[in-house]
């Protein structure tokens, strides 16, 4: 069902687009939906608060003065709060990854064998390098420009 509703669109754009732009197109389609599902899905405040828990706790190991008994506590509490962090941070990541995974999938079975670049590598010479490379370049672009944490 997902397949066919790819393939409608590819066979819509392959009349005037060129496969490159195509491939660069459905990248920034799916890194502006990766993101964006994951800005709707994590809790951005306490996402924010938990970073700043963690850089202060770094900031405190720094301090000359301290024992090494406090140092290892606030080592352990740092590693407990990058944890907590991680809890937090995983279930959203993984919820915004299934758009790009279902596209990756697609491609990886209607382009196998696509070489878009003569002199490189077989495996970079794929649909795999201008779509990447423009996921994360707008997934970068939407996260800076709107401070998703």
């Amino acid at each position: 069902m997902v397949y066919s509703i790819f393939d409608f669109v590819d066979a819509l754009l392959a009349d005037f687009m060129p496969i490159m732009v195509r491939l660069c197109l459905l990248g920034t389609i799916c890194g502006t939906m990766a993101i964006s599902i994951y800005a709707i899905a994590s809790p951005q405040k306490k996402i924010k608060a938990i970073k700043k828990d963690i850089g202060d706790s770094k900031g405190a190991a720094f301090d000359e003065d301290l024992e090494f008994k406090e140092v290892i506590s606030l080592s352990m509490k740092n590693l407990a709060q990058s944890f907590r962090l991680l809890g937090v941070v995983l279930p959203p990541v993984c919820l915004s990854a299934l758009p790009t995974v279902t596209c990756v999938l697609w491609l990886d079975n209607r382009m196998p064998e696509l070489l878009l670049f003569q002199n490189l590598p077989s495996w970079l010479s794929g649909w795999q390098l201008p779509f990447f490379v423009s996921l994360a370049i707008m997934v970068l672009i939407i996260k800076f420009t709107f401070k998703i944490e």
